[in-house]
């Protein structure tokens, strides 16, 4: 029987946060202020995510894996570092405004940090995964999970669902929505609702 995955959802969310974030970065001019400003909303939400995300990994997941297995998030904990600088070293770009004045160079290298986000994802999924499903049962995991999305809140949530949501099928959203329901109060649950409504609009112009 396949195991719930530990890195599913923020990992699919975040990957379209990446790919919307590299596209409009080589797709609008940034030269251009309002281009140049729907842009930089986007980049500052995209970070907001990782870096959320990556701290709920270093609480949660890899301190109670630590735990059990001391030292085996060593690795991925020093590429969230590494990460972290690549990552604000890009932002620099924006605030001294050479995302406009060297566009092509600042596409490269938010392309090279996307694939080098997009590699440590895959790590964590193959090598970390795993070493969880190995220590810990399926209840321990989900208390986890319930554990990491009570501690985020519906505020940081609903930032990761305005990409999550567009990674899922209709039904995968329909059963994240009935989960929130229980864990939102109504005006959260709102606008999660007009998130997804928002997503299933985006895929119909898919096919």
């Amino acid at each position: 029987m396949k195991r719930e995955s530990v890195f599913d959802l923020p990992h699919k969310g975040l990957r379209i946060a990446l790919a919307e974030l590299t596209a409009a970065a080589s797709g609008n001019n940034l030269s251009v202020s309002e281009q140049r400003a729907g842009f930089e909303e986007l980049f500052h939400a995209v970070w907001y995510l990782i870096a959320a995300h990556s701290q709920t990994e270093e609480s949660v997941t890899f301190a109670e894996l630590d735990a059990r297995m001391p030292g085996a998030s060593a690795p991925l904990r020093a590429e969230h570092a590494e990460l972290d600088t690549a990552y604000d070293a890009l932002q620099r770009d924006i605030e001294t405004g050479k995302h406009v004045e060297s566009t092509e160079n600042f596409c490269n290298r938010l392309n090279r940090f996307s694939a080098a986000f997009q590699a440590h994802m895959n790590r964590e999924e193959d090598e970390i995964e795993p070493l969880v499903w190995a220590h810990f049962n399926d209840a321990e995991i989900q208390e986890q999970r319930t554990r990491i999305m009570a501690a985020d809140g519906p505020e940081k949530l609903l930032k990761y669902f305005r990409f999550v949501f567009y990674a899922l099928s209709e039904n995968q959203v329909a059963g994240l929505l009935e989960r929130l329901k229980l864990m939102f109060s109504a005006e959260a649950y709102e606008k999660a609702q007009q998130l997804a409504k928002a997503a299933e609009a985006r895929r119909r112009l898919r096919l």
